[in-house]
């Protein structure tokens, strides 16, 4: 089969959306697949990627964290450079990354069958519900990651909208990947407990840690913090752990290659992920598991679906405080089930392989009735 991505944002970015048309292309292509890949031009670190990128006119808009959103500027001449590619790749499915491309999709699905997967939260909002659904039925076929978002979605009444859970690559994730040498080189003794934080830090997703960690340190002296990322609060987490007098238990790294994410999560003890907004997917928690590390995350979306309380991980309503945080983190801490809980967490991660997402994705695609040859 071959199977072309048309995107809004691939790499160097690196968020969720990059990584699994990263990993669902070199898993197709190990399947004896063919893929190829449109991103926003140009790039130069994508020469690395190879053979597989074709560019459509974008405009770029330049962020702090040198990451780069391709813009639709031109929508007829995007079209045409899909349609002309499609002419010459003769791909069997063009599979979307975003609704911008919803007009493009209804320009070529005559000749070819088109997949859209919901990324982002947009289609959970309940305002603008007829533009909504025309965006979603420019499409053939709709994938959702989560149950939550696919009931959700269930109500602009698609016929082919399916639930596809996202996989990642266990093999790169994995307890084994844990470094004593890195957690030394961050100041940390083999007592501490380390939290790890992974993400953009903005309001919803980091509010509450620097209160959660002054509580903790109050009855768990040896519990410390890692910040991997960056954002617009970065400079508030950095003064107000100072002001909550926790500075000396916080470590930020800011952005990291990729391929040091592995060796992070294994070396760290628990992932924080307090947002209180819910999330499409996550990965960062996935990766978190597949690494052997238990979760505290809200009771809310994606989170929902992989974490069992007191099993792999703990849940929290929504309106939880942080001394409610700082409670059930010290008891795990202290639980002599937190080895069990580590393993089981490895065991979640059994069920999201990429291998397994790719099997489900291809057979999803045929089973749709009217199948575009």
């Amino acid at each position: 089969m071959r199977i072309l991505h048309v995107t809004n944002s691939f790499l160097p970015t690196i968020g969720g959306v990059e990584r699994l048309i990263d990993n669902v292309t070199k898993e197709l292509e190990k399947q004896g697949h063919e893929v190829m890949i449109m991103s926003p031009e140009d790039d130069p670190s994508l020469s690395l990627y190879g053979g597989h990128i074709a560019f459509w006119n974008s405009l770029y808009v330049k962020q702090k964290n040198k990451t780069a959103l391709g813009l639709l500027w031109n929508h007829t001449k995007v079209t045409e450079q899909v349609k002309e590619v499609v002419k010459n790749f003769k791909p069997d499915v063009v599979h979307f990354h975003s609704r911008h491309f919803a007009l493009v999709s209804r320009a070529i699905r005559k000749t070819v069958k088109t997949v859209f997967t919901m990324h982002t939260t947009y289609f959970l909002h309940k305002k603008k519900k007829m533009w909504r659904k025309f965006l979603l039925n420019s499409f053939d076929v709709l994938f959702a990651h989560t149950k939550d978002y696919f009931e959700t979605a269930s109500e602009f009444e698609h016929k082919n909208l399916m639930y596809l859970a996202n996989g990642i690559d266990l093999d790169k994730f994995h307890p084994s990947k844990r470094s004593e040498k890195w957690r030394f080189e961050q100041g940390f003794t083999d007592d501490d407990f380390v939290l790890l934080f992974v993400g953009r830090m903005v309001e919803y997703k980091v509010a509450k840690i620097p209160n959660i960690l002054m509580e903790l340190s109050k009855t768990h002296p040896l519990v410390k913090c890692v910040f991997v990322g960056d954002g617009p609060l970065r400079g508030w987490l950095e003064y107000e752990t100072k002001v909550q007098k926790v500075d000396d238990k916080v470590v930020f790294t800011g952005f990291v290659p990729f391929y040091d994410l592995p060796k992070i999560y294994a070396s760290c003890d628990m992932l924080i992920h307090t947002a209180q907004w819910g999330e499409v997917f996550g990965f960062v928690i996935l990766e978190a598991l597949a690494s052997g590390l238990p979760v505290v995350a809200t009771d809310f979306g994606a989170p929902s679906e992989m974490i069992e309380d007191w099993m792999n991980g703990l849940l929290f309503p929504l309106d939880t405080d942080f001394k409610g945080y700082a409670k059930n983190i010290g008891e795990m801490a202290d639980s002599e089930v937190y080895d069990a809980m580590r393993d089981h967490a490895r065991e979640t991660s059994l069920r999201y392989s990429i291998e397994k997402h790719v099997r489900d994705f291809l057979w999803k695609i045929h089973i749709v009735e009217g199948e575009k040859k």
